[in-house]
């Protein structure tokens, strides 16, 4: 399935979510604020009809490159959670699977403070490194700097760097340390900048 495929798709959910947009395979609320919150079509190798549905939501002052779903689940149907265009039902069963398992999900995440919460939660559940660091980059973006300190020092101890990525997880943990031991001033400038590039290399300005 292409972009544009996925677009009007995505773009019959409107009615089930009020204050979000469609752009090629994103379902999101906008404005963008703090976080980048909603669905997102991926396609499948299975066959050029099938496809998965991502709820994800990315807290955008964590630098990314790229979209990703660490911060994720895929909808499902049925026992599984791969969909096809070609299902008769495809409209209805995707009303049905968002107001029951992707509504409930992202509602949870309109404020920074709730992210946090969320983040917390996922963290105690499954400590991975990118909900680590996540959840320390909330804390620092909604004030919580002592919180943060504690978070990004246990992420410290924690990655592995002689792996390159962790190795730069780890660097920007340090760089952020700093930040918060500088100031209000210091940290929130930081974690504007890093919003700002990962909303252009996302090319999500115009939804800010």
């Amino acid at each position: 399935m292409r972009y544009r495929d996925f677009e009007a798709l995505g773009k019959g959910l409107l009615p089930y979510l009020p204050g979000f947009v469609a752009k090629g395979p994103l379902t999101f609320a906008s404005p963008i604020c703090v976080t980048l919150r909603g669905l997102c079509f991926e396609g499948s190798s299975f066959d050029a009809s099938s496809f998965y549905i991502w709820v994800f939501f990315m807290p955008l002052c964590v630098p990314s490159d790229t979209l990703n779903f660490n911060q994720g689940k895929r909808l499902r149907r049925g026992g599984g959670d791969r969909w096809s265009a070609d299902a008769p039902d495809i409209k209805v069963a995707l009303a049905q699977a968002v107001q029951e398992q992707a509504v409930p999900f992202l509602d949870l995440l309109d404020t920074p403070t709730k992210v946090a919460s969320v983040l917390a939660a996922r963290l105690g559940e499954s400590p991975t490194l990118h909900t680590r660091q996540a959840y320390a980059y909330v804390l620092a973006r909604i004030g919580d700097t002592a919180a943060a300190l504690e978070v990004l020092d246990q992420l410290q101890e924690s990655v592995d760097p002689s792996v390159p990525w962790q190795f730069k997880m780890k660097e920007r943990a340090a760089l952020l340390r700093e930040k918060i031991l500088e100031g209000p001033e210091a940290t929130s400038a930081q974690l504007a900048m890093w919003e700002t590039e990962t909303i252009k290399n996302l090319r999500l300005e115009k939804y800010r």
